[in-house]
Protein backbone atom coordinates (compact mmCIF):
# COMPACT_ATOMS: atom_id res chain seq x y z
CA UNK A 1 0.00 0.00 0.00
CA UNK A 2 3.06 2.37 0.79
CA UNK A 3 4.43 1.84 -2.46
CA UNK A 4 1.12 2.60 -4.27
CA UNK A 5 1.22 6.10 -2.32
CA UNK A 6 4.86 6.90 -3.35
CA UNK A 7 4.44 6.28 -6.75
CA UNK A 8 0.98 8.17 -7.02
CA UNK A 9 3.12 11.17 -4.88
CA UNK A 10 6.33 10.74 -7.17
CA UNK A 11 3.61 10.41 -10.28
CA UNK A 12 1.79 13.89 -9.23
CA UNK A 13 5.30 15.28 -8.70
CA UNK A 14 6.69 14.73 -11.97
CA UNK A 15 3.54 16.11 -13.57
CA UNK A 16 3.73 18.97 -11.95
CA UNK A 17 7.10 19.58 -12.21
CA UNK A 18 6.99 19.13 -15.90
CA UNK A 19 4.43 21.44 -16.98
CA UNK A 20 4.92 23.62 -19.16
CA UNK A 21 4.52 27.55 -18.73
CA UNK A 22 1.13 29.13 -20.71
CA UNK A 23 2.39 32.36 -19.74
CA UNK A 24 3.47 33.58 -23.12
CA UNK A 25 2.93 36.86 -24.23
CA UNK A 26 -0.11 38.00 -26.24
CA UNK A 27 2.44 39.70 -28.57
CA UNK A 28 4.21 36.40 -29.66
CA UNK A 29 3.11 35.56 -32.92
CA UNK A 30 4.89 34.21 -36.05
CA UNK A 31 3.12 34.29 -39.29
CA UNK A 32 3.55 31.65 -42.19
CA UNK A 33 1.80 31.09 -45.52
CA UNK A 34 -0.60 33.80 -44.48
CA UNK A 35 -1.32 31.92 -41.67
CA UNK A 36 -0.74 33.39 -37.81
CA UNK A 37 0.19 31.37 -35.19
CA UNK A 38 0.48 32.18 -31.20
CA UNK A 39 2.43 30.01 -29.23
CA UNK A 40 1.06 28.75 -26.00
CA UNK A 41 4.55 29.22 -24.27
CA UNK A 42 7.74 30.76 -25.51
CA UNK A 43 10.95 29.26 -23.72
CA UNK A 44 14.34 30.91 -23.59
CA UNK A 45 17.00 28.13 -22.83
CA UNK A 46 20.83 27.56 -23.89
CA UNK A 47 20.65 28.39 -27.37
CA UNK A 48 17.65 28.35 -28.11
CA UNK A 49 14.28 30.17 -28.55
CA UNK A 50 11.37 28.24 -29.14
CA UNK A 51 7.35 28.94 -29.44
CA UNK A 52 5.48 25.97 -29.19
CA UNK A 53 1.71 26.52 -30.59
CA UNK A 54 -1.54 24.63 -30.75
CA UNK A 55 -1.52 21.56 -33.21
CA UNK A 56 1.88 20.44 -32.86
CA UNK A 57 2.99 23.97 -34.37
CA UNK A 58 6.22 25.55 -33.46
CA UNK A 59 9.33 27.28 -34.03
CA UNK A 60 12.61 27.38 -33.33
CA UNK A 61 15.54 30.11 -33.18
CA UNK A 62 18.47 28.59 -32.58
CA UNK A 63 21.98 30.67 -31.84
CA UNK A 64 25.71 29.02 -32.03
CA UNK A 65 25.68 29.76 -28.30
CA UNK A 66 23.82 30.79 -25.40
CA UNK A 67 23.30 34.51 -26.34
CA UNK A 68 24.63 37.05 -24.03
CA UNK A 69 23.55 40.45 -25.67
CA UNK A 70 20.82 42.06 -27.77
CA UNK A 71 21.97 42.23 -31.10
CA UNK A 72 21.09 41.48 -34.76
CA UNK A 73 21.35 37.87 -35.82
CA UNK A 74 22.14 37.29 -39.83
CA UNK A 75 19.69 34.23 -40.57
CA UNK A 76 21.92 31.51 -42.11
CA UNK A 77 20.73 28.31 -43.99
CA UNK A 78 20.76 25.45 -41.47
CA UNK A 79 18.89 23.36 -39.12
CA UNK A 80 19.50 24.38 -35.60
CA UNK A 81 20.52 20.92 -35.20
CA UNK A 82 23.54 21.73 -37.54
CA UNK A 83 24.20 25.17 -36.34
CA UNK A 84 27.75 24.61 -34.94
CA UNK A 85 29.51 25.34 -37.67
CA UNK A 86 28.72 29.02 -37.67
CA UNK A 87 30.37 31.83 -35.69
CA UNK A 88 28.23 34.25 -33.44
CA UNK A 89 25.91 36.41 -34.10
CA UNK A 90 24.00 34.25 -37.02
CA UNK A 91 20.97 31.97 -35.87
CA UNK A 92 18.71 29.59 -37.70
CA UNK A 93 15.48 28.88 -38.05
CA UNK A 94 12.72 26.03 -38.30
CA UNK A 95 8.96 25.84 -38.48
CA UNK A 96 6.92 23.46 -38.15
CA UNK A 97 3.46 23.39 -38.76
CA UNK A 98 1.15 19.96 -37.81
CA UNK A 99 4.53 18.08 -36.98
CA UNK A 100 3.76 16.47 -33.46
CA UNK A 101 8.10 14.83 -33.71
CA UNK A 102 9.58 17.02 -35.92
CA UNK A 103 12.26 15.73 -37.68
CA UNK A 104 14.05 17.84 -40.68
CA UNK A 105 12.87 16.65 -44.12
CA UNK A 106 10.36 14.43 -43.31
CA UNK A 107 7.70 16.37 -44.28
CA UNK A 108 7.02 19.38 -46.36
CA UNK A 109 5.25 20.84 -42.98
CA UNK A 110 8.92 21.03 -42.23
CA UNK A 111 10.41 24.68 -43.22
CA UNK A 112 14.19 26.05 -42.90
CA UNK A 113 15.56 29.19 -43.35
CA UNK A 114 17.20 29.75 -46.30
CA UNK A 115 19.75 32.12 -45.47
CA UNK A 116 18.99 34.83 -48.04
CA UNK A 117 21.06 37.81 -47.96
CA UNK A 118 19.71 40.23 -45.18
CA UNK A 119 17.40 38.05 -43.60
CA UNK A 120 18.06 38.74 -39.74
CA UNK A 121 16.30 38.41 -36.13
CA UNK A 122 17.13 41.49 -33.75
CA UNK A 123 17.31 39.70 -30.56
CA UNK A 124 16.59 41.93 -27.32
CA UNK A 125 17.58 40.27 -23.91
CA UNK A 126 16.27 42.08 -20.96
CA UNK A 127 18.24 42.63 -17.90
CA UNK A 128 15.92 39.51 -16.25
CA UNK A 129 17.51 37.13 -19.09
CA UNK A 130 13.97 37.79 -20.74
CA UNK A 131 14.25 37.49 -24.96
CA UNK A 132 12.93 39.31 -27.52
CA UNK A 133 13.07 38.23 -31.06
CA UNK A 134 11.74 39.96 -34.28
CA UNK A 135 11.63 38.80 -37.46
CA UNK A 136 10.25 40.03 -41.35
CA UNK A 137 10.16 39.23 -44.37
CA UNK A 138 12.62 35.99 -43.92
CA UNK A 139 12.39 33.34 -46.57
CA UNK A 140 11.72 29.56 -45.54
CA UNK A 141 11.88 26.39 -47.67
CA UNK A 142 10.31 22.97 -46.72
CA UNK A 143 11.73 19.54 -47.86
CA UNK A 144 9.77 19.88 -51.20
CA UNK A 145 11.72 22.75 -52.29
CA UNK A 146 8.37 25.35 -52.06
CA UNK A 147 9.06 28.94 -50.64
CA UNK A 148 7.24 30.60 -48.26
CA UNK A 149 7.74 34.33 -46.02
CA UNK A 150 7.61 33.68 -42.19
CA UNK A 151 7.37 36.96 -39.97
CA UNK A 152 6.62 37.39 -35.71
CA UNK A 153 7.90 38.03 -33.07
CA UNK A 154 8.22 35.69 -30.15
CA UNK A 155 8.72 37.21 -26.69
CA UNK A 156 9.71 34.31 -23.83
CA UNK A 157 8.22 33.71 -20.37
CA UNK A 158 11.48 33.17 -18.55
Amino acid sequence: MKAILYLSIATVLLFVGCKKSSTASPASYWILKGNTYKPTYVDFQLDELNGDASNSNFIEIGFLTTPAKSGTYAVYYDSIYLLNTYPNLRCAISVGVGVPNPTPGHTDNYYVATGRDGDSVVLTIAPDGKATAVFNNIQMRDSAGNLSILSGKLVSSN
